[in-house]
């Protein structure tokens, strides 16, 4: 992903250069994602911005702080895939929030490589989606 596109973390610093585990790819769809806390269950609909086999970039809801396990309702633009998932909150700068998948299956893990592999060949188009 661009730098340019990527908002500057606390103090103004520049994007991580940490190498990731997996290249992220632009996803511009809606997504319902359910948490979970000590009030009960919130279900929101809210926007995913990037996606790669281990997590998903979104915009985050309200009490989605570091640590907040999330349920997530993605719908792809691969066979008109829909993927259910649950992923916890590694990172919130912002309205941006980056979520780490947890406990993938091996159907999810073909589901999210295809889904990337996809996004890699279609680079001028982020899979958009509007469901």
């Amino acid at each position: 992903m661009s730098s340019w596109m990527r908002r500057r973390g606390p103090d103004d610093l520049p994007p991580s250069t940490v190498k990731r585990r997996n290249e992220r790819y632009l996803l511009s769809t809606r997504l319902t994602a359910t948490v979970r806390g000590e009030s009960g269950e919130t279900k929101i609909k809210t926007h995913a911005l990037d996606i790669s086999e281990s997590g998903i970039g979104t915009l985050a809801g309200e009490g989605w702080g570091v640590g907040a396990r999330v349920d997530l309702e993605v719908p792809l633009p691969v066979e008109n895939t829909f993927l259910e998932i649950q992923g916890v909150v590694r990172h919130r700068t912002g309205a941006r929030c980056g979520l780490e998948f947890l406990e993938v299956s091996p159907e999810q893990q073909r589901v999210l490589r295809n889904v990337c592999k996809f996004l890699a060949s279609n680079p001028g188009n982020p899979g958009n989606l509007s469901s």
